[in-house]
This record gives structure tokens, C-alpha cells and sequence, in this order.
């Protein structure tokens, strides 16, 4: 098929496309260490969460609710708790506290891609 011109690569086009594009996404998503997509949107959990919660999974060591978060190429343990509204709680005073300036700077030094990263927020979280 490639001969006859019915194709226009054996593929390696393909990978070489795929390669910049991740590039160029990376690029526009990662700034020291972060994942500014994934920061932003505190609202998506990930789908083998078994909490409801980002950064909140059994543990099953203690039998509580560990409380985490990642931030600048970092992890932080939150702490162990009973039930999940209050592992909850941790994580959340610590996204607001870790993400909050790191995001208004973020919208202000990169604004295109930040409304990117909104307009797909809008999309998801209509």
C-alpha cells in the first residue's frame, strides 16, 4: 500500500508526530516539577480512586485514610485519618495552601495557557 500511494508513511511519521506533540505538551503542562493541568482541576478524581477524594487512599498498614500531596516534584504525607471527610479536609487546606499562589502565578506569567486549561475545566465541569 505504501508503494502503491495509497499510504503516505509506514508509521514512523506517525511516532515522530506524536513525539513533538508530547513535547509541546509537556512543554505547556509542566512548570517546576508541577502538573498544572492536574493542580487545576482539583474537581476530577482519578478513576481507580476508591475515596471520592484526590489524594486520599486507604491505608491499609494503618486501616485510616492517608491524605497526600504532590506538588513541585515533591510528595507530602498529611497525615492518617478514621474517616474520609477529615482526610479530606487535610487535603484541601494543603491544595489551598501549596496551589493557590503557584496558580495566580501561573495564570498571570502564562495567560494563553491558562485559558486553555480553563476552557477544558468548562468542558469537563460544564
Amino acid at each position: 500500500m505504501l508503494r502503491r500511494g495509497e499510504v503516505q508513511s509506514c508509521g514512523c511519521l506517525h511516532d515522530e508526530l506524536f513525539r513533538e506533540n508530547s513535547k509541546i505538551a509537556y512543554k505547556n503542562s509542566f512548570v517546576d516539577g508541577t502538573n498544572v493541568p492536574r493542580i487545576a482541576s482539583t474537581q476530577t478524581v482519578q478513576r481507580n480512586n476508591t475515596s471520592g477524594v484526590t489524594g486520599v487512599t486507604w491505608h491499609k498498614g494503618t486501616g485510616k485514610w492517608r491524605a497526600s500531596i504532590s506538588f513541585k516534584g515533591k510528595s507530602y504525607s498529611l497525615g492518617y485519618y478514621t474517616e474520609i471527610p477529615l482526610a479530606a479536609k487535610a487535603r484541601k487546606t494543603a491544595e489551598d495552601e501549596l496551589f493557590g499562589d503557584f496558580l495566580k502565578w501561573y495564570a498571570e506569567e502564562y495567560p494563553e495557557n491558562w485559558k486553555r486549561i480553563q476552557k477544558r475545566q468548562q468542558k469537563k465541569h460544564p
